[in-house]
């Protein structure tokens, strides 16, 4: 229901003329919200929901996000609440180191390589690809095709191509449906994602979004 809802409050700023890069921008703050029933979310939920890992720049902007998003709600009246109302300004403190060292990295992609596939598939393409991490946890392996040795990833935004030995191993394993799944054999999620970020980072001032960038960026 709430990807639905997402997806049509996306459209309606399609209609506006609102453009593309500002709808992706969108819809990549209310990605985390998918997972949740959206009229049983509370002002609390949606503080954990800002605070995991994201620099605070980006949680006030996703807090901007939300609130337009509770307000297209309201006025569709799907939701009587809207849990923003009552959530205060984020704090700004001083940002955390731009990017990722190259000894921490190669700790990073040491604890990556002792992960399982389908954890150093998620974060080698996360690293070596420009998909985002919401669209990397909603491919299904019908979405890739190779030839040769090389990965052809269909993404809204059109095929990505990358060389990747343990993604071909990942798909034949998987066969279809969901390319990364968690340990229930559930589609694999924010939690999931953010679960394992924790698990091979271990410099508590690193985010997920920064090994992201670090593709483009050295320190």
């Amino acid at each position: 229901m709430t990807h639905q809802l997402i997806n049509g409050f996306l459209n309606d700023l399609q209609e506006k003329g609102y453009s593309s890069n500002t709808i992706r921008a969108y819809k990549s703050a209310l990605a985390p919200l998918g997972q949740y029933n959206i009229t049983e979310l509370t002002a609390r939920d949606l503080m954990i929901i800002m605070g995991r890992d994201w620099g605070n720049a980006t949680a006030a902007s996703r807090q901007s996000t939300f609130r337009r998003f509770y307000k297209w709600l309201q006025k569709k009246g799907i939701v009587d609440y809207d849990p923003t109302e009552i959530l205060g300004p984020v704090q700004m403190t001083p940002a955390k180191r731009q990017c990722i060292s190259e000894e921490d990295m190669r700790a990073i992609l040491s604890e990556v390589e002792k992960a399982p596939l389908e954890v150093k598939v998620f974060f080698e393409l996360l690293r070596d690809t420009d998909i985002q991490i919401e669209d990397l946890l909603k491919l299904n392996v019908e979405d890739i095709k190779f030839r040769l040795n090389t990965a052809f990833i269909k993404t809204d935004e059109g095929f990505v191509t990358v060389k990747n030995s343990n993604l071909l191993e990942l798909c034949c394993r998987q066969k279809n449906g969901p390319l990364f799944v968690s340990s229930r054999g559930n589609r694999a999620n924010y939690h999931w994602a953010y679960r394992w970020w924790k698990r091979i980072n271990k410099n508590p001032q690193y985010t997920i979004n920064q090994f992201k960038k670090s593709q483009k960026e050295t320190c």
